[in-house]
């Protein structure tokens, strides 16, 4: 396997990517926006890489589009080899059915069905969606409150002088340095789940605080009181951590949840055996 991974400050590795291009690479796939670091991909430079293999399909998975605002599916050039994914598990809530769908030219969809499973969606995905789908107004206003938020998480995080990189997600990285793993365990005993990125790629100290509309999930009032226990008896070693936690609880209060997301790490690209007939480029999709 031959990895590609992203460059400084996990900017998108398109040179690497394309000094890796050879006549046995049959995919390449991109998540846009990356996770864990929120960042994005401008629409022409994966216009540029799905030119530079015309002979393999690229996959740019669109899982967090409707927190991004921006899509390659719009572009009036796009080539017959790009495909793109999109998840109903974000913005529509409906993570637990496992639903989605790839967009692309009509007749490279129409190989693609021949190797499907013809049983891929369950009935009761089949039977939620059409529901989800009808109420836009709600999706609309649950994008822009998690949009809102994000904003104001950053801003916070900003004025506390701690690394992060703006995200076009719903969720923001931020080094939280030495400190991190004890600041997820304190958090974890009081039902507060931050999701620990430490273990990514050029991720050391790092955590992933994922945004959520105020009218969901744990209520400030709870978050003050886990707060003030977690201040009562955790004083002192914390540093950094216990910063984060009072900025956001007194100016974010009830936007922060945790999910358990065994998501990949921070690179961009990499590649994998692609069979007797060469290797498929590969990105994490969520």
């Amino acid at each position: 396997m031959v990895q590609v991974r992203s460059g400084d400050n996990f900017a998108f590795p398109l040179e690497d990517l394309l000094s890796q291009i050879s006549q046995r690479t049959r995919l390449i796939a991109v998540a846009n926006p990356n996770n864990p670091t929120g960042a994005a991909v401008a629409c022409e430079v994966l216009l540029q890489v799905a030119r530079a293999v015309p002979m393999a399909a690229v996959l740019v998975d669109e899982a967090y589009f409707e927190f991004h605002g921006e899509t390659i599916l719009k572009s009036p050039e796009r080539p017959l080899n790009l495909f793109v994914a999109r998840t109903f598990s974000k913005a529509y809530g409906l993570a637990g059915l496992r639903i989605g769908f790839l967009a692309g030219d009509a007749g490279q969809i129409k190989v693609v069905r021949r190797i499907a499973s013809p049983y891929n969606v369950n009935a009761f995905a089949l039977a939620a969606l059409p529901e989800a789908l009808r109420d836009q107004q709600y999706v609309e206003c649950y994008v822009a409150d998690v949009q809102r938020g994000r904003g104001v998480l950053e801003d916070e995080l900003k004025t506390l002088g701690l690394h992060y990189w703006p995200s076009r997600a719903n969720f923001v990285l931020v080094r939280v340095g030495t400190a991190h793993v004890e600041f997820i365990q304190a958090l974890r005993t009081r039902g507060i789940l931050v999701r620990a990125r430490h273990t990514d790629p050029g991720c050391d100290g790092c955590v992933r605080l994922t945004v959520r509309d105020t009218g969901v999930g744990l209520g400030g009032q709870n978050m003050d009181k886990s707060f003030d226990s977690f201040y009562t008896t955790k004083s002192g070693g914390m540093g950094i951590g216990l910063s984060v936690s009072r900025a956001i609880i007194e100016r974010h209060r009830g936007r922060l949840w945790a999910e358990h997301h065994d998501g990949p790490g921070a690179t961009f690209a990499f590649s994998i055996p692609g069979g007797p007939e060469g290797v498929a480029h590969e990105a994490p999709a969520t």
